[in-house]
């Protein structure tokens, strides 16, 4: 063997880990080097089998690394993409001669697309938690991400409001027109979405966002289907039971709007969130109008029950909710971002001490009770509606209400972002509380007149949005990275659990004191949101002035 070949024998050995250094002799730093991987489709890096070279099939490496800290102190890649085993994941590293190498290189196939197509890109992925991807990668990556997100969002904002709205009726076809507990199946809905938005989020946080994601909507697919057996056979326990896992369908979509803020710049956060909530839009607004195709294909064509058919149709809207999140969701945003936690260390905070860590600042208060109360208000009066509005003859004009409802809920999204990222959370959150106030104001006097009831439901979601946006938003900025994910997952369990108790306890309060009364409570508790986050805002100023 030649005295080369012993010396790059000898520095290989005594190079840090997970380093394989340069070969002697001159070469372009910016080269690009063809190596052999059995995988041929997507986007990976390898993490801690840096001595694993790919093998068999043409791919190209690109990009180089360098190492801060002394031999042997070179960190571990995190695993951006896991769509090969482990054993057959690899990934090269290049390093000068000083064994200084920090950036992992990602390993992107050649595909057919070329290089310039979705397999032709080669990505630099940071080492270590808190490390910054590259501006144009970042933004590549943010752009992709958001579109996938928004696809998902669609449909499955389409399949909840199409089944939630039936949800209801079937309750009465169950126990009676004049049972109280009308209200129980979007109790049972929110109250489901509350347990597995904390158990999404914590899987989330050890496997990133596409793990967690996939799992909500394929328990929620499952859940329609047995909302509709117990439907079409008039089994409340059955009903019950599905309607708790369809509530993971609401658990995803509001999880989906962290996500789109994982790669986001700070000063965009609320931009990213507001684009993905907007997306639920066109699946909110036209989910309501096809339950009449959906119970009448049901009836004639299958011979189903009249409300079995909605159920259904949701199930199908959310598997394709779970092949979008399954096939277009790479890489995952939370990995490549740094936020996920190492398998096998820290364990994850209790739901106690998540909540103990948001309150622990008034800002961290302020954000967790503009969603919460923001919630409560919106569920407790749109849940009784449309049973009021059929109470008085108008159950036909009931979808229609739904559906200005939500376009309230979500079309405003992009212009309430950008006032967020104007003004302020904390104005948001002012503003969003007076329209919520405007809006149970006239739902308390609208009596039987339907028509009063539209502007009333579509300010309704309106201010809802403001709250959750302006809330979601000052949450972020109100914890470190480092717990931001569990945060999120208790925040969204403490909003759409108490959201459930309004949902349950309204058909309750409309039975013994009417619709108006009941509208008249909603009004009294974002009324003192508006009031604390208007005092909130202005001890702000006057410390920013006294600071000046």
């Amino acid at each position: 063997m030649s005295h080369r070949h012993l010396g790059e024998r000898r520095h290989r050995h005594e190079g840090p880990r997970g380093c394989v250094p340069r070969p002697s002799g001159r070469q372009d730093p910016d080269s690009r080097r063809h190596v052999h991987a059995r995988q041929s489709r997507h986007l990976l890096v390898a993490a801690g089998q840096h001595h694993r070279r790919p093998r068999d099939s043409h791919q190209r490496v690109q990009g180089r690394g360098r190492c801060e800290g002394s031999v042997g102190s070179c960190q571990q890649t995190r695993q951006v993409e896991d769509a090969v085993p482990a054993a057959r994941r690899g990934v090269r590293h290049r390093a000068d001669d000083h064994h200084r190498c920090n950036v992992a290189v990602a390993v992107a196939p050649v595909g057919r697309s070329g290089p310039h197509g979705h397999h032709g890109r080669a990505v630099r992925v940071p080492r270590r938690q808190g490390a910054v991807v590259e501006d144009t990668e970042r933004a590549e990556l943010q752009r992709r991400t958001l579109r996938t997100l928004t696809t998902g969002q669609v449909v499955g904002a389409a399949s909840t409001s199409s089944a939630v709205t039936v949800g209801a009726y079937v309750i009465q076809e169950i126990l009676g027109q004049k049972t109280p507990w009308g209200g129980i199946a979007t109790a049972t809905v929110t109250v489901g979405t509350a347990v597995m938005a904390q158990v999404l989020s914590r899987i989330m946080s050890r496997n990133g966002r596409r793990p967690g994601l996939q799992l909500g909507y394929a328990l929620a697919a499952v859940g329609a289907v047995i909302a509709g057996i117990g439907a079409e056979h008039s089994s409340l326990f059955v009903f019950l039971v599905g309607l708790f896992l369809f509530g993971n369908g609401g658990a995803s979509n509001l999880l989906a709007r962290y996500a789109a803020t994982d790669l986001a710049l700070p000063e965009d956060r609320s931009k990213s969130m507001s684009r993905i909530v907007f997306a639920s839009t066109f699946g909110a607004v036209f989910g309501p109008l096809l339950i009449g195709p959906a119970e009448h294909a049901g009836e004639n064509w299958f011979g189903w029950h009249k409300y079995t058919g909605p159920w259904i149709f949701a199930s199908c809207v959310l598997a394709v909710a779970f092949v979008n999140i399954s096939t277009r969701l790479r890489p995952d945003p939370l990995v490549v971002s740094g936020g996920t936690r190492e398998k096998g260390g820290e364990k994850l905070p209790s739901i106690p001490r998540t909540l103990g860590i948001i309150t622990a600042t008034p800002k961290g208060k302020l954000a967790l009770s503009s969603m919460v109360i923001s919630q409560v208000t919106m569920v407790a009066v749109m849940t009784m509606t449309p049973v009021h509005m059929k109470a008085h003859g108008h159950e036909t004009l009931s979808q229609y209400v739904v559906s200005l409802h939500i376009a309230g809920m979500y079309a405003f999204s992009p212009f309430i972002g950008r006032f967020t990222a104007s003004r302020g959370t904390i104005m948001s959150v002012v503003v969003g509380s007076a329209t919520l106030v405007a809006a149970t104001i006239t739902a308390a006097i609208s009596g039987e007149a339907a028509a009063i009831l539209f502007p009333s439901l579509w300010l309704l979601g309106i201010g809802w949005n403001f709250g959750l946006i302006g809330g979601s938003t000052m949450l972020l900025e109100s914890v470190s990275d480092e717990n931001r994910v569990t945060v999120q997952g208790s925040a969204d369990l403490m909003m759409s659990f108490f959201g459930g108790m309004a949902g349950l306890s309204s058909g309750f309060i409309r039975r013994a004191v009417g619709y108006h009364m009941l509208s008249a409570f909603a009004m009294v508790a974002a009324g003192c949101l508006m009031v604390a986050a208007w005092f909130f805002m202005q001890r702000r100023r006057a410390e920013m002035q006294v600071a000046a």
